[in-house]
């Protein structure tokens, strides 16, 4: 019999980015639903039970660690970590929050957005790169493909469509956070997030510069605008963090009124799930999921003047987001797709 009913891994460090995140908030949740789990980490920073450390990125050392650990089932978030298990394990499953494919499309198309990739003829394999190739192995190995509904999914069907019948749509996992300020007395007007640590920010795909020329077209309302996030910005009257720790990001988030997101591609942003739950208006484009939880009125073509007059709009009053399903129906979901034969 297995030690562990669930293992996951994941090395990306936990609130440097979506996936660590969202690999540590669902290790948290099956302990606390009593499913047996074991988590491989780069960190362990609230304490949990059953966490076995390795160095932060450090793949190679993943393989030798997890072939002596007994488990049912494997939950490998990143691709990186499934590519480097792929030649020693089977029975895989990636979770993932977006695609290499898509990436270095992006980059051979500047100012072009995931919308736009999805509405391109461009050929599946016509790009080729260390990347990509990484991650078709670990598609590849995968047995079962469990993605965030909508864009990720489009994406990954029509970058890798040898592959799309191993998809399986699940919500994310994500811990329920409660608004602590009351929207009307907080002190940050707007704030916006890229945490990602010492791994390098794509700052095309992440829109920093639309961000730029958003504040521009709002310099006169002389907002209270932070920025966090290992990014380069450089704004006058922004408020410039830098890189800090998770829960020193959600204090801010929590005393802000509007929360944008500027990506040209944001596959499943845990920061918008974590915006939404604290009370902010979140203000986005269609590029980035979850979308669909936001306010119709606050969701934004891809260019500056569209997103400053939704967030001219933001600022006047609290817009109602759509309800989100709790983090045990999305655990109920994501384990009866994993019991699947």
């Amino acid at each position: 019999m297995a030690e562990y009913e669930i293992l996951i891994v994941n090395l990306e460090g936990y609130g440097k980015g979506g996936l660590g995140t969202l690999a540590y908030d669902l290790h948290d949740l099956l302990v606390s639903e009593g499913i047996p789990s074991l988590l491989v980490a780069s960190g362990n920073p609230r304490g949990l039970p059953n966490v076995s450390l390795l160095e932060e990125n450090r793949y190679d050392l993943v393989p030798p660690v997890v072939r002596k650990l007994s488990a049912r089932h494997r939950l490998v978030v990143g691709r990186n970590e499934l590519a480097a298990l792929s030649p020693y394990l089977d029975d895989l499953v990636l979770i993932t929050g977006g695609t290499a494919y898509l990436q270095e499309w992006l980059k051979a198309h500047p100012r072009k957005t995931a919308l736009d990739f999805l509405r391109s003829r461009d050929r599946p394999g016509s790009l080729v790169s260390p990347r990509i190739a990484r991650e078709k192995l670990a598609l590849d190995r995968a047995t079962r493909i469990l993605s965030a509904p909508g864009l990720n999914s489009r994406i990954l069907s029509k970058a890798y469509p040898a592959f799309a019948h191993k998809i399986f749509e699940v919500p994310q996992i994500f811990r329920r956070l409660r608004p602590k300020n009351p929207w009307g007395a907080r002190t940050i007007d707007l704030i916006a997030v890229a945490q990602w640590k010492d791994r390098g920010v794509d700052r095309d795909v992440k829109g920093y510069d639309l961000l730029v020329g958003i504040l521009e077209l709002l310099r006169g309302r002389n907002l209270r605008v932070v920025v966090v996030g290992e990014v380069p910005f450089h704004v006058q009257g922004a408020v410039h963090t830098g890189w800090i720790d998770h829960s020193a990001t959600l204090e801010l988030m929590g005393k802000a009124k509007v929360f944008v997101s500027p990506s040209r591609n944001e596959c499943y942003s845990q920061a918008v799930v974590e915006a939404l739950q604290l009370g902010c208006n979140v203000v986005l484009s269609r590029n980035v999921e979850p979308h669909g939880f936001c306010h119709p009125h606050l969701v934004a073509r891809y260019d500056p003047e569209s997103f400053s007059s939704k967030i001219e709009k933001a600022l006047l009053r609290r817009f109602p987001s759509r309800p989100m399903p709790s983090p045990k129906d999305s655990l109920d979901l994501l384990m009866s797709v994993i019991d699947t034969r």
